[in-house]
């Protein structure tokens, strides 16, 4: 039975770093596609569009009974769909306006674990372990290190109130995943309305008929390239992003679910910019990326250890 709980958690560490993988290629794709001249509020439409395409008629093959939800399922993929626009993207692009760095908007919004991990005390009794704090610290330095963010340490108030936005945004659609599951609402159906409904929210700024229009538009000027970087911005850090990260909800609390799912971010950002876009990994890059794969490492292996003996625990009580 130990070994069993330990290898859940191993393979939940693994769901979760290769989802984060995945989804670290969306800044690659938006380059590409950028260069065969999508726009960006296009490109903001078609990653939710190509989900709800997928997952719905996913979804609808394996049983369309599964399209129909309760009215409380429904209010909670009404939040998560908005909370993903508004709560999270709209507010971080609207903070990175009001003067924060990039860099230093991406270590403000990895703060979001530390909500994650308090509510998830309160709600599913998650415990909260000196490890679990300290790996987050040692992640956020190891990301800092990567981003370079020590010379760009410039803010404004109004930043910073929009980054707290973002940062509640952010933690607020991690905890809805779990409850979303909890009450049953099947991971593709979760997929397909969530995306839908951000749809909606991002249909005011671009309506999906312009974005089809620039598709086709394109794709015949550009060819069959532009199709390619089209259909893998959808494949990879869309829906097998997506779809990993809800899989490791089976297997981990939400709080680990955040850590490695961020962790692998800017790891992979930084190795595909090195592969791809010659750019260059400095020493400080190198040991920020060292930093969080110890930082994940080192989280993984206390979990193991904490669960079985948690088992041995129980088991001398049984006995």
């Amino acid at each position: 039975m130990s070994v069993i709980s330990s290898s859940k958690i191993l393979i939940g560490f693994f769901i979760a770093m290769v989802a984060g993988v995945c989804w670290g290629s969306f800044g690659t794709f938006v380059k590409l596609l950028s260069s065969y001249g999508f726009t960006e509020s296009a490109i903001a439409i078609l990653g939710p569009a190509m989900m709800v395409f997928f997952y719905s008629i996913r979804a609808f093959l394996r049983d369309r009974q599964l399209l129909l939800v309760s009215r409380r399922q429904l209010l909670v993929l009404i939040a998560v769909g908005f909370l993903g626009v508004i709560g999270s993207n709209w507010c971080y692009a609207v903070a990175l306006g009001k003067g924060i760095p990039l860099a230093v908007a991406s270590i403000i919004t990895f703060l979001n674990y530390y909500i994650v991990i308090i509510v998830s005390r309160i709600i599913w009794k998650n415990k909260i372990t000196p490890v679990k704090v300290l790996s987050g610290l040692a992640v956020i330095v190891g990301v800092a290190l990567m981003l370079d963010v020590f010379g760009t340490m410039t803010v404004t108030a109004a930043g910073l109130f929009w980054m707290g936005l973002t940062v509640i945004g952010f933690a607020s659609g991690y905890l809805l995943v779990r409850h979303a599951l909890d009450i049953g609402i099947d991971s593709d159906v979760y997929l397909a309305y969530t995306n839908l409904f951000g749809i909606i929210g991002l249909s005011f700024t671009n309506p999906p008929w312009d974005v089809v229009s620039e598709v086709i538009v394109n794709v015949h000027a550009y060819g069959i390239p532009a199709l390619l970087a089209v259909l893998g911005f959808g494949l990879i850090p869309q829906v097998t992003s997506f779809y990993l990260m809800l899989k490791s909800y089976n297997y981990l609390e939400p709080g680990l679910v955040v850590i490695v799912y961020s962790s692998f971010d800017p790891i992979t950002v930084s190795i595909l910019g090195y592969l791809i876009f010659g750019e260059i990994l400095k020493m400080l890059q190198i040991l920020g990326i060292g930093i969080v794969l110890g930082a994940v490492i080192w989280l993984q292996l206390a979990q193991q250890a904490e669960e079985l003996s948690n088992l041995r625990y129980q088991g001398t009580i049984t006995q």
